[in-house]
């Protein structure tokens, strides 16, 4: 689906300044959703649509408003993806990604790993006094069990949070800032080169570190 260039008839056009929505966004949206909960905002050049129920009635409709957005910062930041597919490549790519995250795999097999890099994460931590939940528990954490899961045992949480934080950035650079692409495409080539660097003996069972 192309992205549109202009406003949709009755659209609203709502200016939004970038850097503004980078510091805060919250105000702006909570505007939105009371205002204008359909937009078109020049500055990233695309409609936002604001108010959850209208967000989950579009995408129940791939039809109308199709993951296959032309000009697509994801698709730039990381390349071809399943976020951006529509059925059937959709079911058949998550069909391929979702088995080693189904509840009773997490339990059997990743349970006891999360936890205890969980532990060793509070433990860092405690007696601090004070800690970021986001920064010094629920980063690492993520970052950690991500790296476990996909089998990149050489990897550091920290890279891996440094490379997903970098290709968020790249996904919302609506500013063209080419730093923030190339910083984007080291992320991409990390990852590709952790992953390709990831043990292929079949039935093997990483631990956490």
């Amino acid at each position: 689906m192309s992205a549109p260039t202009t406003a949709a008839p009755g659209a609203p056009v709502v200016e939004l300044d970038l850097a503004e929505l980078r510091r805060d966004p919250y105000p702006a949206y909570a505007e939105l959703r009371r205002t204008a909960p359909l937009a078109w905002v020049p500055s990233v050049g695309r409609h936002l649509l604001t108010r959850y129920d209208d967000i989950v009635h579009a995408e129940k409709l791939p039809e109308v408003f199709s993951s296959r957005e032309d000009g697509s910062l994801l698709l730039r930041t990381v390349g071809p993806n399943m976020l951006r597919e529509d059925d059937p490549d959709h079911r058949r790519l998550r069909a391929a990604a979702e088995p080693p995250t189904r509840p009773r795999q997490v339990r059997d097999r990743w349970a006891a790993s999360f936890e205890r890099t969980a532990h060793a994460l509070l433990d860092k931590i405690s007696g601090r006094g004070d800690a970021d939940l986001v920064r010094d528990f629920a980063e690492p954490l993520v970052a950690a069990n991500l790296a476990l899961v996909l089998g990149m045992r050489h990897t550091s949480a920290h890279n891996v949070a440094d490379w997903s934080r970098a290709m968020m950035a790249g996904n919302s650079n609506y500013a063209d800032d080419p730093d923030i692409w190339l910083r984007a495409e080291r992320a991409t080539r990390g990852i590709e080169d952790a992953v390709a660097e990831r043990p292929t003996r079949s039935g093997a069972h990483p631990t956490a570190r």
